[in-house]
């Protein structure tokens, strides 16, 4: 099923690129987060774009041009022995991690006992050959999904929740053939699977309502700014910090500039149509820029106690024309 539905888009890709094409995607990953790709990732959210009437921002703008990668991007891992023994390397990092992934995503650490137990599991079913093929299909399909990941990154603990509840499934579906009590064990088995399962999530609320909620701070300077009847185009030396405000404020985000240079910053967002700048706790730089004829400055918004920081604030800048007047 899943074959016929995809097959479609497959034709149309290799017909558009002239090769079997499954996506694009990949090569672009790579290059982005891949071993020796360097500052690649940092450079693709630089640099400030006009987002469409229709989109909000620029990372949703899907009509903008293909963004030319750094030529540094990771090298083919056959290329040399140098470059094999670094994705080795890289590799190898990522198995570990995503063994810290299983262990640490629950209590009881019922992940790392699933991974552990899987291979003895496919071995006793071995007399079973119909039962064996099925644990065989399903691992070898998890063995994909995280062989993929560890030779590229492993860093997000998210992507490999799912692998690791279809190892349990895998072992107490196995455990409760051996059983006579089959109710009981998975009556047992939901029971344990609960409680280390919610131990995590309740801590984390629990920490959580304990002190500022995460983003409050983005949310607090979007209100200080429709305050200050702030509207426009918006660009940020922060791109998180800028996209987040942006949201909460319903203005359009045009990025983060390339350079700190308040003349190429200028030029920048002329080209963008951006007309407003935030800078991110920097007095420093907020000052630099507002010493610049081509910006004026309306003031420093406070965001409020955020955890870690003594203090969090952006300094908002208007881009002045030539006769020194802000930008409509």
């Amino acid at each position: 099923g899943f074959a016929v539905g995809a097959a479609p888009q497959v034709a149309l890709l290799t017909s558009k690129y002239g090769r079997l094409t499954f996506g694009t995607a990949a090569g672009k990953s790579y290059t982005l987060v891949g071993p020796g790709s360097g500052s690649a990732r940092a450079r693709g959210i630089q640099g400030l774009r006009k987002p469409p009437p229709d989109a909000p921002n620029v990372w949703q703008d899907a009509t903008r041009e293909r963004l030319v990668w750094p030529k540094e991007g990771a090298p083919c891992p056959f290329s040399s022995l140098e470059a094999f023994t670094r994705l080795v390397k890289v590799a190898s990092r990522n198995v570990l991690r995503i063994l810290g992934h299983f262990a640490s995503l629950d209590e009881f650490r019922l992940g790392l006992v699933a991974l552990a137990i899987t291979p003895i599991v496919l071995l006793l079913s071995l007399r079973r050959r119909e039962q064996a093929a099925s644990y065989l299909i399903v691992v070898l399909a998890l063995g994909v999904f995280c062989g993929g990941y560890a030779l590229v990154q492993a860093a997000n603990r998210r992507y490999f929740w799912f692998p690791m509840f279809v190892l349990l499934a895998l072992v107490f579906h196995y455990l409760g053939l051996l059983s006579d009590r089959r109710k009981v064990l998975a009556v047992a088995g939901c029971v344990v699977a609960v409680v280390s399962f919610t131990f995590h999530p309740v801590r984390f609320v629990s920490t959580l309502l304990s002190g500022p909620p995460p983003g409050r701070e983005h949310r607090v300077v979007a209100e200080r700014l429709a305050a200050l009847g702030v509207r426009g185009v918006l660009c940020s030396t922060n791109w998180w910090d800028g996209l987040h405000t942006a949201y909460y404020l319903g203005a359009q985000y045009a990025g983060m500039p390339v350079s700190r240079e308040p003349g190429e910053v200028a030029e920048e967002m002329r080209r963008a149509g951006a007309k407003l700048l935030l800078v991110w706790n920097d007095p420093a730089l907020a000052a630099r820029f507002a010493g610049h004829p081509a910006f004026q400055p309306l003031g420093i918004v406070e965001a409020g106690p955020v955890p870690g920081f003594e203090r969090y604030d952006a300094a908002l800048l208007r881009l002045v024309n030539a006769a020194g007047r802000g930008s409509p």
